[in-house]
Parts: C-alpha cells; sequence; structure tokens
C-alpha cells in the first residue's frame, strides 16, 4: 500500500526501493510484482518493468493483468509480435468477455496499419464495454479516416450525452457531415457542439468558428451570425501568433463581404499585420 501511495505521488524512486524491500522478504507476493513492474514502467526502466511482470506469471501463470501489462510495454517500444501474442493471451485468459484485452490488439494492429483487424478488435471491445467513449472515438477517427463518414457518424452519435468529450464529437460528426457535403446538418452539428463546450466547460477547436462562420455564408443565414462566431472564435481561444493572424484575415473577409462594416474590416487587418 505504501509503495502505491509513492506512485501516485510520483515518487517512483522511493516506490521502488521499498517495493525491492518487499519483495526479498515475500518473493511470491503477487500484487507487490505488479507494482514493482508499475514502479520500473513510470521510471521508464521498461526490461526491468517486463522482467517483474514475468515473476508474476510465474507466481500466478493464469492471471491476465501480467500478460496484458506486458503486451502494452511491447507495443510501446514497437515489439509488435510479442504485444500482440501477449493481448491474444490475455483474450484466451479472460474467456474474451473483458474489453481491455481487445483494444490492446486493436491498438496494435493500429500501429501495423492493419486497419481491418484493428476494426474488428475495437468492435469487439464495443460489444463488452459500449461505455468506453475512447474506444468509441477512436473507432470513429479510423472510419472517417477511411471516409466512411456515416459510419464514423453513427459511432461518434454513440457518444453519452453526459460526456465531457461531447463537444469535440459533435465537431467530428459536423466534419463528416461538410465532407458528405450537407452544410444544413454540418450547421447543426456545429451549434450543438458549440452548446456542450459552454455547459462542460471545455474548449472548441478554432476550426469550429471559422466552419460556422462559412457555413452562415453557405446556408444564407443572418450574416451578423458570422461576426458573432467569429468573436467568440477570438473570446474562447485567444489566439496569438499565426493563429491570430488567420483569425484576424477571416473576420476582416467576413466583414468586407458582407459590406457590415468596412471600418471593423480594416481594423481586424491592421490587427493581422500587428
Amino acid at each position: 500500500l505504501l509503495g502505491e501511495a509513492l506512485l501516485q505521488k510520483n515518487r517512483s524512486k522511493a516506490a521502488i526501493a521499498l517495493l525491492l524491500r518487499n519483495h526479498k522478504r515475500y518473493p511470491k507476493h503477487y500484487a507487490t510484482l505488479l507494482s514493482l513492474a508499475r514502479a520500473y514502467h513510470k521510471s521508464n526502466r521498461l526490461i526491468r518493468a517486463i522482467g517483474a511482470l514475468e515473476k508474476a506469471m510465474k507466481l500466478r501463470p493464469r492471471a491476465i493483468l501480467p500478460y496484458l501489462r506486458r503486451g502494452r510495454l511491447y507495443a510501446k517500444v514497437g515489439k509488435f509480435y510479442e504485444g500482440l501474442q501477449d493481448a491474444k493471451k490475455a483474450i484466451q485468459l479472460s474467456y474474451g468477455v473483458w474489453a481491455e484485452p481487445h483494444i490492446l490488439a486493436g491498438h496494435i494492429f493500429q500501429k501495423q496499419n492493419n486497419w481491418k483487424f484493428a476494426m474488428r478488435e475495437y468492435r469487439f471491445a464495443l460489444q463488452l464495454d459500449t461505455n468506453n467513449f475512447q474506444t468509441r472515438l477512436t473507432l470513429g477517427e479510423m472510419y472517417e479516416k477511411r471516409s466512411m463518414y456515416r459510419a464514423a457518424i453513427l459511432e461518434y452519435a454513440k457518444v453519452g450525452k453526459d460526456s465531457v468529450r461531447l463537444g469535440s464529437t459533435k465537431e467530428h460528426i459536423a466534419r463528416c457531415y461538410l465532407k458528405l457535403k450537407q452544410p444544413g446538418d454540418a450547421y447543426q452539428a456545429y451549434t450543438e457542439a458549440l452548446t456542450a463546450h459552454q455547459l462542460n466547460g471545455t474548449k472548441p477547436s478554432m476550426k469550429m468558428f471559422s466552419n460556422l462562420s462559412r457555413l452562415v455564408s453557405l446556408l444564407k443565414l443572418d450574416s451578423s451570425l458570422a461576426f458573432r462566431y467569429n468573436i467568440m472564435g477570438m473570446r474562447y481561444l485567444q489566439p496569438r501568433g499565426k493563429s491570430a493572424y488567420k483569425m484576424h484575415i477571416k473576420m476582416a473577409q467576413t466583414f468586407y463581404k458582407t459590406r457590415y462594416s468596412m471600418g471593423i474590416a480594416f481594423a481586424h487587418l491592421l490587427l493581422a499585420k500587428s
């Protein structure tokens, strides 16, 4: 317990010293070896971490965690074949009813650009753990990268309304609708994203505000909405450097095209140059 407490305080060196003493006194204590492997991992001593996990495997040959954690370490250092063997072993030991080994296998396949098998493993994981939002987002992004925009939208739409990631997820949905040339649906998804960001206190992307301004023009909505979105973007994001330059140029173009205020357009051009 003390070793875990030290790890939580990021005192890995002290945790390793304590856990090694404990392991010397109780060499067959399984939990100590797991904690020692974690401490080595946090200290970036991966070979020693793998060694501690292998000792734990000898103590409990049918335990899932040592295989799962060693598989993650192998994946981290690029030993994908070994990591995949550990993921498969963890799936076998868990009788295929735990999502984490499938997520590890999916991650390794994804790293190998084997998207077909990666997506299969992520789908297995989501059947076992429907509330794993990170895996759902990863699967949605994979569909999106393969231009399977409708499948991506269906996956993103399953993210719960109470998730703090809802704002960014709605942005993903809007982006897919833009690719499908459905500007009305994209605009609605972006406005829902903005509401979710406001409710959850999360930060929208700069792209969202520029796309909202563009969609206002495309859908022939009230031009004052474009100004409002640009101003909201400046307030939310407080851009600097190149980002600030792009935002001011975008606002100057918006004001100029609508003839709403040439003075404000000129002011934003000056701000961009500064």
